[in-house]
């Protein structure tokens, strides 16, 4: 110890290196933040650029999702169409099966003399 220092000089020096050293603490802390930050919004604009590509990749989703449910909602109605007309085709035929029958069951009540008798005039 020089002649010159006294206790509370070392205690003041002593106290500044503190107090310079949590100042550097503090400024070092300050720049990992800032770097934290400068990274971040590199991140954040790669975060946002697939956002983006997210976004879009779910609007097509949804777009597809859409087409094939009015698809599905074409596919239904065609079918019920389909049926309809199968069904009103297979009572047409049934109507026309029982009127041969019938027409069928007149021709055999005819006999050939009262065909004869006929007056062509009326056809």
């Amino acid at each position: 110890m020089h002649k010159y220092t006294s206790k509370k000089r070392l205690y003041i020096v002593g106290e500044l290196n503190s107090d310079v050293q949590r100042l550097d603490a503090y400024i070092r802390n300050c720049e990992k933040l800032y770097e934290q930050k400068a990274a971040s919004k590199k991140v954040s604009r790669r975060r946002m650029t697939l956002r983006e590509y997210i976004d879009r990749l779910m609007e097509s989703i949804e777009r597809e999702e859409l087409k094939k449910k009015e698809a599905f909602e074409y596919l239904e109605a065609s079918n019920e169409a389909m049926k309809k007309t199968i069904s009103k085709l297979q009572d047409s035929i049934k109507s026309y099966r029982e009127s041969m029958r019938a027409e069928f069951q007149k021709l055999d009540t005819l006999n050939t003399e009262r065909l004869l008798n006929l007056d062509p005039k009326l056809f």
